[in-house]
């Protein structure tokens, strides 16, 4: 439940409460973020076929800045990065269709990205960024 003080309901729990409409949530500020976004350019979108054996998706590349891989048809793909081998269900697996992994800050690489499908002739669709 919140505490209502001064017109501002002050939330002390987690929990779906219908609020006024006048109402304000109190909250902590998050610390600053200071981004170095800028424009990336992507590269031409291709497409590698993936089955039941560990096969390169991507190779590496010194000036990659991020990466999407959608799965575009059922079954699902598991990732290795950096040259290691890709193992079904182990690491990042995508499930389609229409899965997809996009590679950020928060687990980014210029390495190798290999994969691993469930099942023979499943599409990824690549779309990479420098």
């Amino acid at each position: 439940m919140g505490l209502r003080k001064e017109g501002i309901l002050q939330v002390d729990d987690v929990g779906t409460t219908a609020l006024p409409v006048d109402a304000t949530i109190v909250a902590p500020l998050p610390l600053p973020v200071t981004e170095d976004y800028v424009d990336r350019i992507a590269s031409a979108p291709t497409f590698k076929t993936v089955g039941v054996s560990d096969i390169q998706i991507s190779p590496a590349n010194l000036s990659r800045k991020g990466v999407e891989l959608i799965l575009t048809n059922s079954g699902r793909i598991s990732l290795a990065f950096d040259g290691a081998t890709a193992v079904l269900d182990s690491g990042k697996t995508i499930f389609g269709p229409g899965g997809r992994f996009f590679m950020d800050r928060s687990d980014f690489t210029t390495g190798e990205i290999r994969g691993i499908g469930s099942a023979a002739g499943l599409n990824v669709a690549i779309q990479e960024f420098t």
